[in-house]
Parts: structure tokens; C-alpha cells; sequence
């Protein structure tokens, strides 16, 4: 059976449209963290290697990441960061944009001056170093979080090397990789649940010190079932709108569901258990409409700072 040639470019922004969903999830009330934190932002470099292909030369793929990335990038640092910072919080997702934008140039960088197994080889090596350094707590002898960059490599590379199926015509193909993601993905969270302690995370780097093959079974696992049940639907608007929109949405949501969370929290100690979750769903729902107006607004006005293409 034949999937639908319309489809190809709707799972992609429908796969970004549920990682940034995970996201906003991710940094409010949600119940368990660890079931998403364990592969949504894996999710986001997985996508960027399926989509990954090096038709200009070095120079151009670099302006064009710059504008694509390093604009909203900049913008998103001297707004919601400079308010992040005032009010006393972390610069939140604003490390996603610097981690993406060095990682798609240094496979860009593997993959023009070396080939086949070579590749491998470095991309493999790469990673390995990326652990090594975070496990023996080396990190702050890179730049830029470098080690962060280098594990994030393998996920990009692995999406790469995916992307002849996920495009392929071949329902039973699709269902395959959901069949094996849902599993890895599954036996991976029991896993941490019995053996290994499910208070990690990819940024702070403790999810993949702890063990970092029960990371990768897990977080692969989450990206191939995501990634999969995606290419099967048909196309969803709303997602599929979030997912276009996942730049702007990855940097205007944060700080708001911080001060929300910090209201939320003291309201919800007194209230009922439906309430708590009326409370949670309008959180939610808040954030992820005021994301939606800036999203509306900045592509309307600002559009340079939305990640689209021209």
C-alpha cells in the first residue's frame, strides 16, 4: 500500500507541531516530565537531519542557517532573554537555537569532506567524546556548550540517514519504524523507571551520564514512534501550523509559563483535584494562545525572526 505523495512535507511540520507541544508540556505543570524529556529535544535534531541536504556550497548553507536561526536567535536574546534575566530565570530554550545552528554546520562540514563509513566514523567518534567530556564533568573546557552540540549530532545524523524511508511511498516500511520506535521507546522508560533515575534531562546533559545507552534507546525510540505516527496521518492544520510556527513558539513561551507556573503553584495547594487540572489546562492554554499571537504578529511584521523560508 502507497502512502500519499501530498503527505511528504506535512509530516515534517507535524512532527515539529507535537515536539513543540512537548515542549511548552515540558516547562509547565505537567504530571510526568520524564516521558517527554527523554526525547523532545532529541526529536527536534532527529527532524532536522530528516530534512538535511547540502545543495549550496559550505558559505551559502551558513548564511542561510544564520538568517534561518541566528536572526531569531538574536531577536529572542534581547527580548524574552533580557526579561528572563530581569526577572531572575535561566535564558530557557534560547541554548536550542545556539545548539542547532552549530550542529547543522558541523555535519554540514562532515558530511562535504567525508563520505560513507568515514562519516560514521567521525559522527560516532564525535559523540563519544561529547559523553565522555559530560560524564567526567569537563564541560566548561568547550565553548558554546560544545559537548551539548556533540551529542546532538548523532540524532541529526541518524534522522539523515532515515530520511530514504520516512519519504518512501511504502506504508509497511512506516509501520515498521513505528513498530520498533514504540518498543525502544516503551522498554526504555520501564527501564529507568526500575534501573536508573528518571530526574534528567537533555540540557542539563544528567540524562545521558547516568546511562547513556538506556538515553539512546529511549530517546530514538520517542523520535522514530513520533516521527512515524506522523507520516501515516493525514495532514493535521493546527499542528501542522504549530510546527511552522516552532521557532517563534520556541522563544516567545518562555519566560510566561515561568510566572504562570509560580501562580499556578500557589493557587493549586488549595483547590480541588479537578480544579488543579482547570487550572493546569488554562495555563496551557494561555501560553499557547499568546505564543500563537505573537506568531501571527512577528510573521505579519517581523517575519525575519520567524525561521521561515523565503
Amino acid at each position: 500500500m502507497l502512502l500519499k505523495s501530498a503527505d511528504y512535507k506535512h509530516f515534517i511540520d507535524t512532527s515539529k507541531g507535537i515536539g513543540i507541544l512537548l515542549v511548552v508540556f515540558g516547562h509547565g505543570p505537567f504530571p510526568d516530565h520524564f516521558i517527554i524529556n527523554c526525547f523532545h529535544m532529541p526529536l527536534f535534531f532527529f527532524i532536522a537531519g530528516l530534512t538535511f541536504h547540502l545543495k549550496e556550497n559550505p558559505s551559502m548553507f551558513i548564511m542561510n542557517k544564520v538568517q534561518r536561526i541566528g536572526y531569531p536567535y538574536v531577536f529572542y536574546s534581547l527580548t524574552f532573554g533580557i526579561i528572563s534575566t530581569i526577572l531572575g530565570f535561566s535564558r530557557g530554550p534560547l541554548w536550542f537555537f545556539e545548539t542547532i545552528f552549530l550542529t547543522l554546520c558541523l555535519y554540514m562540514l562532515i558530511k562535504t569532506y567525508f563520505e560513507h563509513i568515514l562519516c560514521h566514523l567521525i559522527v560516532l567518534t564525535v559523540t563519544v567524546a561529547g559523553v565522555y567530556i559530560t560524564n567526567n564533568g569537563e564541560t566548561d573546557i568547550l565553548p558554546f556548550n560544545m559537548n551539548r552540540v556533540m551529542v546532538a549530532l548523532l540524532f541529526v545524523h541518524l534522522g539523515c540517514l532515515s530520511s530514504r524511508i520516512f519519504f518512501s511511498a511504502r506504508i509497511w516500511k512506516i509501520c515498521f519504524m513505528l513498530l520498533i520506535g514504540s518498543v525502544m521507546y516503551i522498554s526504555g522508560i520501564l527501564l529507568y523507571r526500575n534501573i536508573a533515575s528518571p530526574l534528567s534531562d537533555f540540557v542539563s546533559g544528567s540524562i545521558y551520564t547516568t546511562d547513556y545507552v538506556l538515553f539512546l534507546l529511549t530517546s530514538v525510540g520517542g523520535c522514530l514512534t513520533t516521527v512515524s505516527a506522523c507520516r501515516m496521518i493525514d495532514n493535521l492544520k493546527l499542528i501542522n501550523w504549530f510546527g511552522k510556527n516552532s521557532m517563534t513558539i520556541m522563544g516567545t513561551h518562555w519566560p510566561l509559563i515561568l510566572i504562570l507556573n509560580i501562580l499556578v503553584s500557589k493557587i493549586s495547594f488549595s483547590v480541588s483535584l479537578p480544579g488543579k487540572l482547570a487550572i493546569v489546562i488554562a495555563e496551557y492554554s494561555f501560553v499557547i494562545a499568546f505564543c500563537s499571537l505573537c506568531c501571527i504578529l512577528f510573521k505579519k511584521y517581523l517575519p525575519v525572526v520567524t525561521g521561515y523560508k523565503k
